[in-house]
């Protein structure tokens, strides 16, 4: 009983998934470590891997259908413009050691073929620099497991953002542990300066990645 872990049990690991598995037990007795009877058998299943993930882009809570487009609208020199809409996550696992939300972007910043110029992604204060686009945490919840959590540095308040490069970044994890019902959303700010050059074709593509620790 004490070796086989006392009141918190015994975990047997190295098992396949969607499985059902019978074991009994035998106590060892005597100077020689006899075995005593065997116990009666008990049975249990091991769950197969699942993970969920599912995007939404609105200014509310609600699912929507891709394709998956945010506006910026017009940037106004030396002001912190936010979209309107958020991108919104949908998250579950039963992974043991939990699941993670990454994100990463294709231009390193918004980019413009026109202008040749790029409005470089960055990891600060919007308001304290003359130029800048990032992402930004806006709500995370759960319905159970977890808990989620928005890591830094995407977890800062106002426009303080966390930077969109090529890099890929975690922006979410489950805290090491199974969520069920994971729902988190963050938004896209930007920042033009008075020597932005204008141009209407500033873009960037942001890919998310949803990944379980099994």
């Amino acid at each position: 009983y004490t070796t086989w872990g006392a009141s918190s049990g015994f975990t047997i690991i190295g098992l396949y998934p969607g499985t059902t598995y019978t074991a009994k037990v035998a106590a060892r007795h005597g100077r020689f470590f006899t075995q005593f009877f065997w116990s009666p058998t008990a049975s249990a299943s091991t769950d197969n891997p699942s993970l969920s993930f599912d995007l939404d882009i609105s200014s509310i809570d609600t699912e929507t259908a891709a394709p998956y487009t945010v506006s910026l609208g017009n940037l106004s020199p030396g002001s912190v413009t936010t979209a309107p809409n958020k991108v919104w996550v949908d998250f579950a696992t039963n992974s043991t050691a939990g699941g993670f939300i990454s994100v990463s972007g294709s231009n390193t910043g918004l980019l413009s073929s026109t202008a040749s110029h790029t409005i470089t992604a960055v990891s600060n204060n919007l308001g304290s620099i003359s130029e800048g686009y990032g992402a930004r945490s806006s709500t995370v919840t759960q319905t159970s497991g977890g808990p989620m959590l928005a890591r830094s540095p995407y977890d800062g308040a106002g426009n303080i953002v966390g930077i969109l490069d090529t890099s890929k970044r975690y922006m979410y994890d489950t805290t090491n542990a199974p969520v069920v019902g994971g729902r988190v959303s963050f938004e896209i700010k930007a920042k033009a300066s008075d020597t932005t050059p204008s141009a209407n074709d500033y873009t960037d593509i942001i890919t998310i990645l949803a990944t379980g620790s099994f």
